[in-house]
């Protein structure tokens, strides 16, 4: 070891300290000032920006904007960033977050061996977000990522301030970082840094140049570069605008930066002009968005696995099979007593149920009077005996969410899908967890045959499993003969499967049920449909709504759970 390398790693060792669990917004290496003039910021000078890349047509994966870490698997930025304004909804893309970087090319690891290379499986925009149609009103985004940020010295979290009591007042220096493109189109080699200040409304409106203004939305603030040093260009959008605060006194005392606005795509660089996405205008959103990506996670873990189990029968007879976690049982009380089984459904969250809107919506007359709930953690199917069975859970349905444009026409059924809110909440264990869910579209179908289960409520009273293979909508339309039986049960948001191989349900009992694949080689099951009560009469075909047309509406449905007031 040489002489050179002790010194570089004694005055490392003197000049930062250890990253303590819960530090945010700190900058430990004190050998050089924090504030540049439009410079090269220093090597982890600021430890909570992160870089976002997106795979391009060219299958490398290209550089799109910036970020900032508000959780060990939540990264803030801006919704323009990965939202499709021709399609009006999310940039499905497969997207990377890489952390504790200075060279924005994909290429170069300048990372000192402590950032992390993480995959974006889920990503959030406010539900009325439109993009360039809405002028960027609501410009803020959250996205998950597939694993925790190991936090360090030179990787560590924003400071976000949660009620907001100190904004930044006009003229204050604040600071903001990111790789922007230059005239020519080429990324800048290293992470920027300038200088910025707030300006109010007025003066902002003064300085933007016509046309600019109308961007300056509600939930927007203004800042200007100071003296006109430097200019924030296309590719720093998603970066934060960070100014400092203290904490503590005498020798504990610090310094913090925290995070108040998150670069929007409106810009006017000739007169030095910014406007940002004041996040204090989306606190609740934030929050209740945080928790759900948060929870999410932990459902990502542990979701679509299947355990073999055996279980002993009442009268000692033990019946060996494979169990499917996710099953919920729908069932109906009268009067406070038993009055049948309704329907199958799929857990999807610790408090939320998928399945078909049929199985809680009867309007004949005997139905009067009819509660709904839900069973999850069942293994053998004895309502009306009292069970020794463990693990399983009652449920009561709290809310019904029924997509918003279901249309039950003599059982066509367009968009027969319902999601049910449940109490209490359910713990996942090996016997009970959720289905996966491909919220953001990586996987495609590889293995053309899929699975539904359901109860066998005539004979052994189990879990049985059904194989049908995947058509699409052409495919439905060639494999049906009758035209108009075609034209009447598969509609535009459906999907279709032909019965395989295995145990072929009876009609009705399947109802509500998921059809559920392996996907792209993994080993968990993901959701792909439910099973819909409009179906042809040929028993060899079932018709599914098609789940991955609805992704946004069960992801805001289950945002709700956590923060169902107005503002959603």
């Amino acid at each position: 070891m040489s002489l050179l390398f002790l010194l570089v790693l004694f005055q490392w060792a003197t000049t930062s300290e250890a990253y303590k669990i819960g530090d945010c917004g700190i900058v430990y290496e004190k050998t050089h000032p924090l504030v540049g003039d439009g410079t090269d910021a220093e090597h982890n000078q600021f430890p909570w920006h992160v870089a976002i890349y997106k795979l391009g047509k060219n299958s490398a994966y290209e550089y799109i904007c910036g970020g900032s870490i508000i959780d060990s698997e939540i990264i803030i930025t801006a919704a323009h960033c990965i939202f499709n304004e021709t399609a009006q909804d999310i940039d499905y893309s497969p997207m990377m977050v890489v952390t504790g970087k200075y060279n924005g090319s994909w290429d170069i690891h300048d990372d000192q061996g402590r950032g992390q290379r993480l995959e974006v499986i889920k990503k959030n925009v406010r539900p009325s977000y439109r993009g360039l149609q809405s002028l960027y009103d609501q410009d803020i985004a959250l996205l998950a990522l597939n694993d925790s940020i190991i936090f360090s010295d030179i990787v560590m979290p924003i400071c976000i301030e949660w009620d907001f009591m100190n904004m930044p007042t006009d003229g204050e220096l604040g600071v903001f970082v990111g790789w922007g493109y230059d005239s020519n189109n080429v990324l800048s080699k290293v992470l920027q840094v300038t200088r910025v200040q707030p300006v109010n409304y007025i003066d902002c409106r003064k300085r933007m140049e016509k046309g600019t203004t109308f961007y300056i939305m509600g939930d927007k603030f203004c800042v200007k570069t100071p003296d006109d040093e430097s200019t924030l260009e296309r590719g720093d959008s998603g970066g934060g605008s960070v100014f400092k605060r203290s904490f503590g006194t005498g020798e504990e005392a610090k310094e913090k930066y925290y995070l108040y606005g998150i670069l929007s795509s409106a810009r006017d660089a000739t007169n030095h002009s910014y406007i940002f996405t004041n996040i204090s205008s989306h606190v609740p959103w934030i929050n209740s968005t945080k928790l759900q990506l948060i929870d999410e996670s932990k459902t990502r873990r542990v979701c679509g696995i299947r355990t073999p189990i055996n279980y002993t029968m009442p009268g000692g007879f033990v019946r060996s099979y494979t169990n499917y976690p996710w099953l919920a049982t729908i069932y109906m009380k009268k009067n406070g007593k038993f009055f049948g089984i309704r329907c199958v459904g799929t857990i999807i969250h610790q408090r939320a149920i998928i399945t078909s809107t049929w199985c809680i919506k009867d309007t004949r007359p005997h139905y009067k009077g009819v509660e709904f709930r839900v069973i999850t953690g069942k293994h053998e199917l004895y309502m009306n005996k009292k069970e020794k069975e463990d693990g399983h859970l009652d449920h009561t349905i709290t809310k019904y969410h029924r997509q918003q444009n279901y249309v039950d026409w003599n059982s066509r059924t367009e968009n027969d899908m319902v999601i049910l809110i449940i109490e209490p909440g359910i713990n996942f264990t090996t016997a009970v967890v959720p289905i996966c869910m491909d919220w953001v579209r990586r996987f495609q179908i590889t293995e053309k045959v899929g699975m539904i289960a359901s109860w066998d409520i005539d004979e052994c009273h189990c879990q049985v499993v059904a194989n049908y293979t995947y058509l699409n909508i052409t495919d439905c339309a060639e494999a049906f003969q009758d035209e108009e039986e075609y034209q009447t049960y598969v509609t535009s948001e459906k999907v279709c499967g032909r019965y395989h191989n295995g145990t072929r349900f009876l009609y009705g009992s399947d109802i509500g049920a998921g059809f559920f694949f392996y996907k792209n080689g993994t080993t968990k099951h993901y959701l792909q449909g439910i099973v819909s009560r409009g179906r042809p009469t040929d028993q060899d075909f079932l018709i599914f709504t098609n789940v991955e047309l609805n992704l946004r509406w069960i992801s805001d449905i289950v945002l709700s759970i956590y923060n169902p007031g107005s503002w959603y």
